[in-house]
């Protein structure tokens, strides 16, 4: 792509370290523009909510939790590291991690992905809380006080460690949890060289993405029949299916290439839609 293109739609949200971009075009004629990302988390434009690396993590986490969906519902916990534990250690974020999953698994949850946050909306600092979705519905007070105080014990303190769960069969909230967790969340640490030292001793290089019990991947046809999505807004419907590369308007299936330099030169872009996707037209 050449400097001048690139500079006509930076404002879009492209990544500025890459100018990687991928077309598909449906046999009904519908054409679909993706951007590509640097993959790191500590980027201006990637580590942002609705940018391309966001959408990368969706795309990979979707079609797994669908299926998750299908055998029935789908729960979502966060456990909160005590706050004198929340070190720059990613030794201990892993053992840790390791431990919740053992745990989970000898409660006869079966399948699950799990990935990190660093900061969030209200602590602007470093606070790694971890997320988890997961193929189980209701969980008893006693189930979870246990895990509470396991967790506790884990890291050789008194009380109870923090942990909020939900469970649901809706896809709106589905789709919500999935957009949640995949977000990146370095660049909410407000301090600059804070955030900066938790990028080269945690983040960078981290497998911040780990499921267990291997997750299948979900069918179309099961979708259509499963999955209820006019709860979703007509936006959602359109990215849910960009998601699993299926036009959102004919649901054919949709083989992206990746574009050559000067490719671009000609597009005009009829609507820009979230983390990366456009509808485009010549």
């Amino acid at each position: 792509m050449t400097k001048k293109a690139f500079e006509k739609r930076k404002n879009i949200g492209y990544c500025p370290r890459t100018t990687v971009f991928y077309r598909a075009d449906c046999e009904c004629g519908h054409s679909f523009l993706m951007s590509g990302s640097c993959n790191q988390e500590i980027c201006e434009v990637c580590g942002q909510e609705g940018s391309r690396l966001h959408g990368i993590r969706i795309k990979r986490w979707l079609p797994k939790i669908l299926w998750m969906l299908e055998k029935g519902p789908v729960g979502y916990m966060v456990i909160t590291i005590p706050q004198e534990f929340w070190q720059k250690d990613r030794g201990m974020l892993q053992k840790y991690r390791r431990y919740v999953i053992r745990k989970l698994k000898r409660l006869g949850i079966l399948y699950g992905k799990v990935r990190y946050h660093w900061s969030g909306d209200r602590n602007r600092c470093f606070y790694p809380h971890l997320n988890i979705l997961m193929s189980a519905g209701w969980l008893g007070k006693d189930v979870l006080d246990e895990l509470k105080s396991d967790c506790a014990k884990w890291f050789g303190v008194n009380g109870q460690v923090v942990i909020e769960y939900h469970y649901t069969k809706s896809i709106k909230k589905v789709m919500h949890w999935i957009r949640y967790i995949c977000r990146p969340t370095l660049n909410l640490i407000e301090d600059a060289s804070e955030r900066c030292f938790v990028w080269e001793s945690v983040v960078k290089r981290f497998v911040n993405d780990v499921e267990w019990g291997k997750p299948g991947t979900i069918t179309i046809p099961i979708v259509l029949r499963r999955v209820d999505l006019n709860e979703l807004s007509q936006s959602d419907r359109d990215l849910f299916w960009l998601f699993l590369s299926i036009c959102p308007y004919c649901r054919r299936k949709l083989k992206w290439r990746r574009l050559k330099d000067g490719d671009l030169n000609d597009v005009v872009f009829r609507k820009v839609l979230d983390c990366g996707y456009e509808e485009i037209f010549r």
